[in-house]
């Protein structure tokens, strides 16, 4: 399978403690790491793993993740 980059957002839950925060990473590796079942009629899970790149675009600190309080 190709690697792919993507950009992931997390975002804490309303339940959690503390302030709520908004997480963004904007160059994630992922790769499959195990088989992928293509067919099938059930859930299946996939193990992922992942590498957080740089991306030089942005501003020094910020080349990794951006982290936002929420409220």
């Amino acid at each position: 399978f190709p690697v792919t980059i993507w950009r992931i957002i997390m975002v804490s839950d309303k339940g959690d403690h503390g302030p709520r925060q908004r997480w963004e990473f904007h160059r994630v590796k992922i790769n499959l790491n195990g088989e992928f079942p293509l067919i099938g009629t059930g859930a299946a899970i996939l193990a992922v793993t992942g590498t957080v790149l740089a991306d030089t675009s942005r501003p020094i600190g910020q080349e990794f993740f951006t982290k936002e309080l929420i409220g």
